[in-house]
């Protein structure tokens, strides 16, 4: 065996050991975050059945939804890239085309669950306002923002891979996913009084929500 075949071999098995990882690590994540999702809509049956309650309910299930096809996704984008490493023949059309029908589809999940997230935090932020209209301009603003750059990302991601604006694309958009529900949790602190239980609840749930799409965004971008 020559050097450069066992530094091919190395090479495979590494990938091949960093792939398996990455599909134990996100199915725990996924996990997590699904209990999180089932303990959110367990909350929303204590409240009264209101505009934000169904908004907030519809989200929950989008990202719940996108998290279980992102789980069962996983291992066969896993599986394909081990087998293009070992296998050392170009695949056929259907094969490739299916390969890359599976990519995509993962990275369009990805997206709608990190812009579910940010919806739901959003969405929350803005009835905590409701007399606040430059605040709400304001995150208007960030959400259409975030909206178009998450977008730009995708389309980049599909067409130009891992070109040279993905890593920048990637870090606006978290920052931008980040900027609006941080700020709008930082409002609605200073707008409670001490006796208004209610809404510390809300201003509790927003801050989980806000860690939450963290572990979102982060797993979309940068795993």
């Amino acid at each position: 065996m020559t050097p450069t075949e066992q530094e091919q071999i190395f090479d495979a098995a590494f990938n091949c050991y960093v792939n398996v990882i990455y599909v134990v690590v996100f199915t725990i994540a996924s996990g997590i975050a699904t209990l999180g999702i089932l303990i959110a809509i367990r909350l929303l049956q204590v409240k009264t059945w209101r505009e934000p309650k169904a908004m907030q309910l519809l989200c929950c299930i989008v990202i719940w939804l996108c998290l279980i096809g992102q789980t069962i996704i996983a291992p066969f984008v896993v599986l394909g890239q081990v087998t293009s490493t070992f296998e050392n023949r170009i695949p056929t059309p259907i094969v490739a085309l299916t390969l890359y029908i599976i990519n995509n589809l993962e990275t369009v999940l990805g997206s709608v669950t990190v812009l579910a997230g940010d919806l739901v935090i959003c969405w929350r932020a803005w009835v905590l306002l409701p007399h606040d209209i430059f605040w709400r301009f304001v995150l208007a603003i960030i959400m259409i923002c975030n909206i178009g750059l998450t977008i730009a990302d995708l389309v980049f991601d599909i067409e130009v891979g891992n070109g040279i604006f993905r890593p920048v694309l990637d870090s606006v958009s978290v920052a931008t996913s980040l900027v609006g529900p941080l700020q709008n949790n930082e409002r609605s602190i200073l707008g409670v009084s001490p006796p208004q239980a209610e809404k510390s609840l809300e201003i509790i749930a927003l801050f989980s929500d806000t860690a939450q799409n963290v572990w979102l965004a982060s797993a979309k971008h940068f795993i």
